[in-house]
């Protein structure tokens, strides 16, 4: 089960990330009310 967790964690990181990045530079782009 760890394993399994930290896996689901790791992938559940990187989407976040990627979302959290993408999302950013996008609402800072669009509207600078970040």
């Amino acid at each position: 089960m760890n394993a399994i967790d930290n896996s689901g964690l790791e992938i559940l990181s990187t989407i976040i990330v990627e979302s959290i990045s993408t999302s950013g530079i996008y609402c800072f782009g669009e509207k600078n009310r970040f």
